[in-house]
């Protein structure tokens, strides 16, 4: 309590003078290697300063040192300033203090104080290099940098974590070169070196390698009995050695096969194109094929998936035709042994199915029954039997038929149900495990469906028919009846028998008129009628002699 008395006492008289004064002294710091310390420092006065090393901190000082500083002013007389600087090895033991300075009357004040680093540095000089046998060699030198209060009699041991991909190998040494077995410069990893000495751990040194090697399966070449597969691998900076690895899989089934290529050490070269034979996959299968680059520690660099049919029918070429035809190829594995292919189609909207056998490798046009889309799919016919599906078709067929008239659809619906019974009759195919269902339609169901139509058709020609015998009936009534009315009226008017004949028109329709003629007794008195109608008035004629 005296001491604090003092200050204060010593303060208040400074103030009253107006001298300088510092009223937050910056401390002593210890700070771990490749940290930050702070320091700060308040105080009233003309003129502030920063001391490093009691010398006034200047810009290239301070970039050395790596060192900034922050300062404010109030009323120009009160300071506030804090002192930043990294704890690298070089700033071990660096006197630190604050100056402050007034003019009138002139007064100096000053407060040090001291950083202090405690660890050790990180290794230096870290190098990665590679040998002919496929090894990563790594080399370092010691720690620069040790606090002084570390024993004289130390000894640093070493750690070095290797990560390639997700693989992590941690080897520990007391010397500084370890060899890391099957890393090559084709590889993507990391590594990083930590020295470790009494107590500290240094920060990590760290060098990365970027590789890049890619596969990539170009083409395929199919044989009845072998699949040869060409793949080219390309690697960055240059071709080393790598394992492919192949997996050929079918259902549940998985043949794998592992190929090791060796760097080519007479030239330098970036990528490599190879075959690669299949030759022990199973015939009458869909394999698909996944190709795996891996670096020597079987880690997967990269991967190329193709699907290989040992199918002998490969490819199927359809194409529609005219009113439901349409035109297939089956194409074949070369060498194939098939005895042909069988083909299905397969209706979408009601499922009904057609199966058609075609031979030889030429287009075949065959005809389907109905309009509609079809999927279509093509087996392999060996030896009699039926293996698959092959393959199907790429994309939907659409098949439009233009119906006929309806008569002729009547008469050739009892051969057009026999030629496609003909067409679909087809065995279950169990060669490989599975059945084709065949749908097919009954002839008494079609019956059934076009009956209508034909009642309707029968009907109408039964209408047309009495419609003509009516119009030639009407027909032959009226030309009778004008024949008739004809000839009346030329026995009227062409008889020699009379001198004078007075023709009388008709009179209303409800009224009968006749003909009453008086002449020679020798004759006989005439009656005429006209039409349906009698003339009722009676006429005398006198005979001249």
């Amino acid at each position: 309590m005296g001491e604090n008395k003092l200050v204060l006492l010593l303060v208040i008289v400074c103030l009253s003078v107006d001298g300088a004064v510092i009223t937050v002294p910056p401390v002593p710091v210890t700070a771990p290697i490749y940290t930050t310390a702070t320091f700060t420092c308040k105080g009233v006065g003309d003129i502030f300063n920063w001391h490093v090393q009691s010398v006034v901190l200047m810009d290239s000082i301070a970039q050395q040192r790596e060192i900034t500083v922050t300062t404010t002013k109030n009323n120009n007389t009160n300071f506030s300033s804090v002192l930043t600087v990294n704890a690298i090895p070089i700033n071990d033991g660096l006197g630190i203090g604050c100056e402050m300075i007034t003019l009138l009357p002139f007064n100096r004040v000053i407060s040090s104080s001291e950083l202090t680093i405690r660890g050790i540095s990180s290794v230096r000089d870290l190098f990665i290099n590679f040998s002919s046998n496929n090894s990563l060699i790594i080399t370092w030198s010691p720690p620069a940098y040790f606090s002084n209060d570390i024993p004289i009699d130390f000894s640093v041991s070493y750690k070095i974590h290797v990560t390639v991909g997700d693989e992590e190998n941690t080897i520990k040494t007391n010397t500084n070169l370890v060899e890391v077995h099957n890393i090559t410069q084709c590889d993507t990893f990391s590594v990083s070196v930590t020295a470790h000495v009494s107590q500290y751990t240094s920060i990590n040194e760290t060098k990365e390698n970027y590789g890049n090697c890619s596969i990539k399966i170009q083409e395929i070449f199919q044989t009845f009995d072998e699949s040869i597969i060409l793949l080219k691998i390309k690697c960055s900076p240059l071709l080393c050695n790598k394992i492919i690895l192949v997996e050929a899989s079918y259902n549940d089934n998985v043949y794998s096969e592992n190929i090791q290529l060796f760097e080519k050490s007479s030239n330098d070269i970036d990528s490599l194109t190879m075959n690669y034979s299949a030759a022990n996959l199973l015939p009458f299968q869909h394999y698909q094929v996944v190709l795996k680059l891996l670096s020597l520690m079987m880690i997967t660099e990269d991967q190329d998936i193709k699907f290989i049919s040992t199918y002998n029918v490969q490819d199927l070429l359809v194409s529609t035709e005219a009113n439901g035809s349409v035109s297939v190829q089956c194409v074949f594995v070369s060498g194939s042994t098939a005895d042909g292919c069988h083909v299905a189609f397969n209706n979408t909207s009601h499922g009904r199915n057609e199966y058609f056998t075609i031979t030889g490798s030429e287009s075949t046009i065959i005809s389907l029954s109905t309009s509609g889309v079809y999927n279509v799919t093509g087996y392999d016919i060996v030896n009699g039997s039926l293996y698959g599906p092959a393959v199907q078709y790429h994309k939907l067929v659409e098949v439009v038929i233009i119906p006929s008239s309806s008569m002729a659809f009547a008469s050739s619906t009892n051969k057009w149900w026999t030629d496609n019974e003909t067409v679909m009759s087809s065995p279950s195919v169990s060669a490989v495990a599975f059945t084709v269902q065949t749908t097919v339609l009954s002839p008494e169901s079609s019956r059934v469906q076009i009956l209508p139509i034909i009642v309707c058709s029968v009907v109408g020609a039964v209408l047309i028919f009495i419609l003509i015998i009516v119009l030639i009936t009407i027909a032959a009534f009226c030309m009778r009846r004008k024949n008739r009315n004809e000839v009346t009226e030329e026995i009227i008017d062409n008889n020699p028998a009379y001198g004078q004949v007075l023709q009388v028109q008709n009179h209303h329709s409800n009224q009968r008129s006749s003909v009453k003629i008086d002449v020679n007794p020798a004759y006989e008195t005439v009656s005429a009628a006209y039409g349906h109608k009698h003339i009722t008035d009676t006429i005398d004629y006198e005979t001249v002699l």
